[in-house]
């Protein structure tokens, strides 16, 4: 998938040049969890994704897309579609790469896509320990639910 160019001035920037985002496959899973090490994500979460990652990306193949920059997954996100609504999961960025636009390229990306299979509501969730991350969710047009609470129940 083609990357953006963004603008400053005069001079047209390709902030990614030897990066490629495409489409999750089974095999990309370890390097993934290697990603989410080195960006602090839990190793509770870690295990229950590796357990689910199978059948998430059997359900979803053309919704969850992994960032590549010289061989090395750089950035993942998972587009969940129920067939009402989508479900972002584990919008990630190795920390190199974060504050230049990459996080951008992955979401819009998956929303492009959950569109397409859809969708007409994307839904996320921001751990209690990541609220730093809610001001990107703002400026992509995200807001906080006030029609709704979000229960859970291990089964």
């Amino acid at each position: 998938m083609p990357l953006r160019y963004w603008k400053t001035g005069r001079v047209l920037y390709n902030l990614f040049r030897n990066m490629k985002i495409r489409k999750m496959k089974p095999s990309d899973f370890e390097q993934i969890v290697q990603l989410w090490k080195e960006i602090n994500v839990s190793p509770e979460a870690i295990a229950d994704d590796k357990k689910n990652f199978p059948l998430m990306l059997k359900l979803n193949p053309s919704t969850c897309f992994i960032a590549i920059e010289n061989k090395k997954i750089v950035g993942s996100i998972f587009g969940l579609f129920n067939g009402r609504r989508a479900f972002i999961y584990h919008l990630g960025v190795h920390p190199d790469m974060q504050k230049k636009k990459l996080g951008s390229e992955l979401l819009l990306s998956t929303e492009k896509a959950l569109k397409k299979a859809g969708t007409n509501r994307i839904l996320l969730w921001v751990d209690f320990d990541n609220l730093k991350i809610t001001n990107f969710y703002n400026k992509h047009g995200y807001t906080v639910c006030s029609d709704a609470v979000l229960f859970g129940k291990n089964v």
